[in-house]
């Protein structure tokens, strides 16, 4: 083999470090990553396979400065991007990439879909894939800034994600709100503190805080 691979590698690379008592897990982000992918799994949208065919597709100096849970979260669509796309320009291209015959889904918190209209082309964004809304205990999602048709799709399975059935075509899109997967945390708080100069080291990683800072991000 010559290329960066999940599973055996380069030549030359040095041994594997071994780190003695290792944890399961070094953050509460990591097992939250483990999580999403393995509900993706048990709604057969996931297969290892194809998960790592897409870490094998990492750029090398990408994946060397990466740990193993981020080289899970890292999509090859955006890392090839010639600028920072725009969500509905990303779910664009995977539309394109994988073809029309695949389902998309795109997950994402209560409070993300709340404001969903104040991103770059909403209707855009919800007429090209499914939406998997988690919600947090205690949180009542609204839908009122939703038009009727896609208020119309909104599946809610909280309390009973194991009677979901993806008949449908492909070409049906809907809005599932789930209670699977609940984290203490919220992205929505996460640009608060940033806007208001507060610290998120314990929300995020510590890389993720690092490239928030670097780039200025939720400033406004």
């Amino acid at each position: 083999m010559n290329g960066i691979h999940d599973m055996g590698g380069m030549h030359g690379m040095g041994p594997v470090v071994y780190e003695k008592n290792e944890p399961v897990f070094h953050a509460p982000w990591e097992a939250r990553v483990y999580v999403m992918r393995r509900a993706m799994g048990a709604w057969r949208k996931w297969v290892t396979d194809h998960a790592r065919h897409e870490v094998e597709l990492i750029p090398p100096a990408d994946y060397m400065r990466m740990s193993y849970y981020e080289r899970w979260l890292v999509s090859t669509i955006e890392l090839e991007a010639p600028d920072r796309p725009y969500t509905f320009e990303t779910v664009e291209r995977l539309r394109s990439a994988f073809g029309m015959g695949t389902r998309l889904f795109f997950v994402m918190g209560a409070d993300s879909f709340e404001e969903n209209n104040a991103r770059r082309e909403p209707a855009r964004l919800l007429s090209s894939t499914s939406l998997i809304v988690i919600t947090r205990p205690g949180h009542d999602v609204g839908s009122s800034h939703l038009d009727e048709r896609f208020r119309s799709t909104i599946v809610d399975l909280r309390g009973r994600e194991g009677e979901l059935q993806l008949d449908e075509g492909v070409s049906e899109h809907h809005i599932y709100l789930t209670g699977y997967v609940n984290t203490g945390v919220s992205s929505t708080e996460i640009r608060q503190r940033v806007r208001d100069g507060e610290s998120i080291e314990d929300m995020v990683p510590a890389r993720v805080a690092d490239y928030i800072r670097k780039y200025e991000l939720y400033r406004r």
